[in-house]
């Protein structure tokens, strides 16, 4: 939406916001809002995010689901979160909310009650920083495989398999973010960046689980662990330097992968790596390349928003 600026007194301005934003955040002349600059833009947002207050029932059957309905609650923007029903699993809720849920802890429980709350959730000023840090896990769990690799040993793959919990957790808290409308970039375009950054991570994980129980270490699973590296790389540079030939490199690269390399060493398996390992691989690399296109969709943003 576009607003003409209003001269005001000593070469100020001010400018009419729409009356339906207004509504949607429940504001009165007698509230104030809060302005913040990022990037060279100003983002105008509700000085106090209102609470927001979810409550859901269990009964015994839905225990197993618990996890699914706290981390999309928490997605969704809630800052407390009451769960009624009885013989409640308190142990496993709250291993769930300080494992997954950023900020969040349970304050009260009963049998038959417990309450999480939002007690230090970071400022949504920290996404960019947050979103590095996911970066950063994906680099470590490859070059933590590599090193498991260069030392034939399997149980070094433990590290990646348990990163999956700190990846997640700050996956969900940048959703959250996004939802709550405090982040200034396209929110669909980072939804999908952050949805695809998931599943490479998941991918690397389920390889380390599968590989620590056939490990195997052949020229071939060497190569490609090294290919791979530098593959997530090419994303990592495209990414934060905005320079898009990181962005081709990803492109170029497909058939020396994905689309070629490993299904030529699926017909030609010279070096007898199991073939389930290399369609592990096969997954990672195409994950990475998909993972591109938001990249490369926010570039083409910022080139018609400079």
């Amino acid at each position: 939406m576009e607003r003409k600026l209003i001269p005001q007194g000593l070469g100020g301005f001010t400018v009419y916001l729409p009356k339906k934003w207004i509504d949607k955040k429940g504001l009165t002349k007698e509230d104030t809002i809060s302005i913040t600059e990022s990037n060279g833009d100003l983002i105008i947002r509700k000085d106090k995010t209102s609470e927001k207050t979810s409550t859901i029932n269990f009964d015994k059957t839905d225990t197993q689901y618990i996890h699914y309905w706290l981390t999309h609650i928490y997605r969704n923007n809630y800052s407390k979160i009451i769960i009624t029903g009885k013989e409640l699993p308190i142990k496993e809720i709250t291993k769930i909310v300080e494992k997954l849920l950023l900020g969040f802890l349970v304050t009260n429980h009963t049998n038959d009650k417990c309450v999480i709350e939002n007690i230090a959730e970071p400022s949504g000023e920290k996404y960019e920083s947050i979103l590095r840090r996911l970066f950063f896990i994906i680099k470590n769990d490859i070059s933590t495989i590599q090193e498991s690799l260069n030392k034939k040993d399997k149980e070094t793959l433990n590290e990646v398999i348990k990163s999956r919990e700190q990846f997640d957790k700050y996956v969900y808290f940048c959703k959250r973010v996004i939802h709550n409308d405090r982040y200034n970039r396209d929110p669909l375009i980072h939804w999908e960046l952050l949805t695809f950054l998931t599943h490479v991570q998941h991918s690397i994980n389920y390889f380390a689980e599968f590989f620590k129980e056939n490990f195997q270490t052949t020229k071939t699973v060497n190569e490609f662990i090294k290919g791979l590296d530098d593959y997530f790389q090419s994303l990592y540079n495209a990414y934060f330097t905005k320079d898009m030939k990181y962005f081709l490199k990803i492109m170029q690269e497909r058939k020396k992968y994905h689309f070629g390399g490993i299904q030529n060493k699926l017909i030609n398996n010279e070096d007898n790596t199991n073939p389930a390992t290399l369609s592990y691989l096969q997954a990672i690399f195409r994950m990475i390349q998909i993972t591109a296109s938001p990249i490369f969709e926010e570039f083409l943003d910022d080139q018609k928003n400079p």
